[in-house]
């Protein structure tokens, strides 16, 4: 009892020098009534810290729940920024396939870009389709020739009304 009461002494006056020199180095303004009342409850937990480790008070906390939270709402993040980026990415070869398809002159009907998303995060093309107007259907082999050198992989190139 006497030990804690020791603690106790030492923790007040410990306390009472932080708060002093604290309070010495507080600017004068607006901000001194704020730091006055973090001062005060640093004050107040320094005279009620003995009195929680008595009694068996248990101040432990379960964090396994938060962390699991935390593990969920990461994961769902990382999903969305993975579904964010493969838009983009499938917006940003559609362009490319539209600027090869323009210099053919040639103005596709649709351009689909068909991507996966792996479970380690990783994006990959599967299919890049291109829809030609019946009108461009001469131009099919050049399209499939050019998108082909442009993309690296083979596209498929159909013609509307096939």
């Amino acid at each position: 009892m006497i030990e804690m009461l020791k603690g106790w002494a030492v923790t007040l006056c410990a306390g009472a020098v932080v708060a002093a020199l604290a309070k010495m180095l507080i600017p004068s303004g607006k901000m001194e009534k704020i730091f006055q009342v973090v001062l005060g409850v640093f004050f107040l937990c320094c005279l009620i810290s003995p009195f929680l480790s008595i009694g068996g008070l248990d101040l432990e906390l379960d964090v396994s729940a938060f962390q699991q939270e935390v593990a969920q709402s990461s994961a769902s993040l990382a999903d969305q920024v993975n579904a964010q980026v493969k838009t983009q990415i499938e917006k940003r070869i559609a362009a490319l396939v539209q600027e090869s398809l323009d210099e053919a002159e040639v103005r596709p009907k649709k351009i689909t870009v068909d991507m996966d998303i792996a479970e380690d995060g990783g994006i990959s093309m599967k299919q890049v389709t291109v829809l030609l107007n019946e009108k461009d259907a001469s131009k099919k082999e050049a399209v499939d020739t050019a998108l082909q050198s442009t993309l690296g992989l083979s596209p498929v190139v159909t013609v509307a009304g096939e």
